[in-house]
């Protein structure tokens, strides 16, 4: 029966001040450059991890007028037994008990056993260095409110050596693993063991594979009668001398060993010869093997439990998207618990919406949030999965979303964007979002609220959009009788956006749109004149029909020619303006 660390709790570590996070069997933290990810792996590194803790008082988080002598660096760890399909069950197995855990089990107050454990990290003045040490937690105190205020006197006689955490960062590369005995790679390696019989033979085999090189070589054969003066300065008991291209020893086998990877019907080059990404891909491959191999021992043996725990940093690192997909499921496989920071859209997309934790930063310090979908139907739910998660997975990453109904919404906005800040929409981490439909701005909402992420509305004005508006602000609190916040803007006068155009007096700018669209149907230079006169003289009741039936091709020209406009204050729709200028105070500060 598994286990999962449920909850982390971290105070004075780096920038993060005072965080909880509630993890799952596999957590994917995203969020912005500087937010706080890495700090967070490397804290629960300092509280689980296997290698050696390096302390330096950067690690410390020190506000203006502290005593850095004085301060404490907290970390505390919720570990719950759950089920195969990881739903919380009542008790550990016997074994975790028995060998692991002990009398450091407690349980709360619905009888439901739990370990969890505080370390402290602090200046030790005696011995002019850091110090790591941890206790016992006799109770979780559920409010976190002032936990960290809470003293604990019953230190740990170890730490757990069954629940070890290996932590990855972006640097990683195959190469540097094939050359250290320390990685992954060198300790599975290490583990290498062969039937004595066998090795016995083998080895013969490469004896005589040696010298049947060095015969066939001139070179070698040249050398090794050179080589064999040694004799006349050096007293030995044994003279002779041996040439061994490949080592002799199975027990040396790591240290001629290397991967050839084959691409394509091309021979197999070592792996120095491909690049970055695919020597990173590979590191993860080994790490992969060797925590399989490692739960796989224990297992079979049966008489210590083992919960490893994978703390990663940006596993896309020079993949390609495609490549970055398919990692995510080669991830999942791997044994353990699994927490991963990434900036890919392409990974973070095809997570459960329960398992990705945002951090941001609030007053310059690091926040988390987590998806809350509880008034969200399954539809909704699949909606957001299918829309958002598998498809625009970078929405994750957003600086602001902006939501409306309308095709012509989709595809004009960016471009008024762009002529507003003269530059891309996704250059500054704006997202349009179309959510299809007047009903469906709940579960997009939620979505932005849930990872704080700004976001802001251009609702048509019809009844049933304001309705499907209004009813998705209440239940995300919003009181729609009182007026409206100023991120939510609805066309005037019940318009939708083409007939707002026709309102606001942008007649000529239409028709300039409507004929640019019919362009590559003209048939001559008569034909064309013929057109242009005809769509000169419609009037709005004409262009609202075409505009409505024409909507995804014409909206880009549409933009274009308002945006053409000789006066300047007319290259927006004043909704618009007043949008942009919203969008502005979150983004670009004003």
């Amino acid at each position: 029966m598994p286990i999962v660390i449920e909850k982390v709790r971290i105070a004075n570590f780096r920038s993060l001040k005072n965080v909880e996070v509630f993890l799952t069997p596999l957590t994917v933290l995203v969020g912005a450059n500087n937010a706080g990810k890495t700090s967070f792996l490397k804290a629960l590194n300092l509280a689980l991890g296997v290698e050696r803790k390096m302390i330096s008082k950067e690690d410390f988080n020190i506000s203006e007028g502290d005593d850095d002598s004085e301060k404490v660096i907290k970390i505390d760890i919720r570990i719950i037994p759950v089920d195969g399909n990881y739903r919380r069950v009542t008790d550990f197995e016997d074994l975790w008990i028995d060998v692991e855990f002990g009398d450091a089990v407690n349980v709360d107050v619905s009888d439901r056993q739990y370990v969890a454990f505080r370390t402290i990290i602090s200046f030790n003045a005696l011995k002019n260095d850091y110090e790591i040490k941890k206790f016992k937690i006799d109770e979780w105190q559920e409010d976190f409110e002032g936990w960290d205020e809470l003293e604990y006197t019953d230190p740990l006689k170890s730490s757990f050596p069954s629940i070890p955490l290996f932590f990855i960062d972006a640097q990683r590369d195959i190469l540097e693993d094939l050359r250290n005995k320390g990685s992954f790679l060198g300790k599975l390696i290490s583990k290498v063991k062969i039937d004595p019989k066998k090795l016995k033979e083998l080895e013969d085999k490469i004896h005589s594979l040696n010298e049947e090189i060095v015969e066939n070589s001139d070179i070698l054969s040249h050398l090794k009668e050179k080589l064999k003066e040694l004799s006349n300065t050096i007293q030995s008991g044994k003279t002779g001398i041996d040439i061994t291209p490949v080592n002799k020893k199975l027990r040396d086998l790591n240290k001629g060993l290397n991967i050839n990877f084959q691409d394509g019907k091309n021979d197999g080059f070592p792996l120095e010869y491909h690049g970055m990404g695919t020597r990173s891909w590979a590191s993860l491959l080994t790490f992969k093997a060797y925590i399989t191999w490692l739960s796989e021992t224990f297992e079979e043996e049966g008489t210590t439990p083992y919960h490893p725990i994978l703390a990663l940093e940006e596993p896309e690192a020079h993949l390609h998207p495609n490549a970055q997909r398919h990692l995510y499921s080669q991830l999942v496989d791997i044994s353990g618990q699994k927490i991963i920071s990434t900036h890919s859209p392409y990974i973070a997309g095809q997570c459960a919406l329960g398992q990705i934790r945002h951090f941001y930063k609030a007053e310059e310090a690091p926040q988390i949030n987590s998806f809350d979908g509880t008034d969200l139907s399954k539809d909704d739910i699949r909606r957001l999965r299918r829309e958002v998660m598998h498809s625009r997975g970078e929405l994750l990453f957003s600086s602001a979303i902006v939501l409306f109904e309308g095709e012509t919404e989709e595809q004009a906005l960016p471009i008024f964007a762009k002529h507003y800040w003269k530059l891309n929409s996704f250059e500054l981490g704006i997202n349009f979002v179309g959510v299809g439909g007047y009903g469906n701005y709940l579960p997009f909402l939620r979505f932005c609220t849930s990872f704080n992420i700004p976001w802001f509305i251009l609702s048509d004005g019809e009844d049933d959009a304001t309705k499907g508006v209004n009813s998705a602000l209440e239940k995300i609190g919003i009181d729609t009788k009182k007026k409206l916040p100023e991120n939510v803007k609805i066309i005037p006068n019940k318009d939708n956006f083409e007939s707002y155009l026709i309102a606001e007096g942008y007649q000529t700018e239409i028709k300039q749109a409507i004929l640019a669209f019919l362009e590559d149907t003209f048939q001559n230079a008569q034909h064309k004149a013929a057109k242009t006169k005809e769509v000169n003289g419609w009037n709005d009741t004409k262009l609202k029909e075409f505009m409505d039936g024409s909507k995804t091709g014409l909206s880009t020209y549409l933009a274009d020619a308002i945006i053409g406009h000789s006066d300047k204050k007319k290259q927006f729709p004043v909704i618009l303006n007043a949008l942009f200028k919203e969008i502005a105070k979150k983004v670009t500060n004003g």
